[in-house]
């Protein structure tokens, strides 16, 4: 368990944003934060949990603004509570050097997040008690990792993010979404010194439609950066 309090001071980027004024009244962040975890592990050591709690109260909170221009500026903007449980686990089921599975290995991971704002002011406008711009609820990520005698191996995982706001208000948000991953290869030592790996693999398997980069509380809701959609990959690696 842990107790701490700090602060954050504003970056050259947040004082002389795009705007390219200089502002000279931006506050550090600054706040306690609350922390309590614990770690499980088999006697064999082929099963990990590490569970975490954690409350994190943010004061002075800088927040992402854009003016009519689309040009960026920030602003300390009350606070905000940042509540949040996170989970890892793994489950070595094959860990040897003989037979045909040298490796397999499942493992997951999950964050809950539930961040509000508290006492955020713009204007007439009360933003007190809304989601944190910017947060999904809740983040997963799952994979499988598998290593052969014969030196084929095979990575995959599938990260679900949980749909966010977009703006302070919490009138537009972007939409879930599940990313399937996986790349499968060769590798092989020739000698001390030569050694091949060759790979191939795929992105967005579910060729999913989402974004990434969002912009925050954007002019004329541009808040969206399109990101690929199905896409492949490949490579080798020749070490000599």
């Amino acid at each position: 368990a842990s107790l701490s309090k700090g602060y954050s001071p504003a970056t050259l980027a947040e004082i002389r944003a795009s705007d390219a004024n200089i502002n000279t009244s931006l506050q550090p962040e600054f706040g306690w934060n609350y922390e309590v975890g614990a770690r499980l592990n088999s006697a064999n050591k082929l099963f990990e949990l590490d569970v975490t709690a954690y409350y994190f109260k943010l004061q002075q909170a800088i927040v992402r603004r854009n003016n009519s221009a689309g040009q960026e500026y920030f602003i300390n903007a009350g606070g905000t509570d940042q509540k949040g449980i996170e989970l890892r686990g793994s489950w070595l089921l094959v860990d040897k050097n003989h037979g045909f599975f040298t490796l397999f290995k499942l493992w997951s991971g999950y964050t809950l997040n539930h961040y509000h704002f508290t006492d955020y002011i713009i204007g007439t406008v009360d933003h007190s008690e809304n989601r944190v711009t910017g947060v999904p609820r809740q983040i997963s990520v799952t994979g499988i990792d598998v290593h052969t005698a014969k030196g084929f191996y095979l990575y995959t995982s599938l990260n679900h993010t949980g749909k966010l706001p977009l703006n302070d208000a919490n009138t537009v948000y972007a939409r879930s979404y599940n990313l399937l991953q996986g790349k499968l290869g060769w590798k092989h030592r020739f000698s001390p010194s030569v050694f091949l790996d060759v790979y191939a693999g795929i992105d967005n398997a579910l060729n999913e439609k989402y974004s990434l980069g969002n912009d925050i509380n954007a002019i004329g809701n541009r808040y969206f950066n399109p990101s690929p959609l199905r896409n492949y990959f490949g490579g080798v690696v020749l070490i000599f």
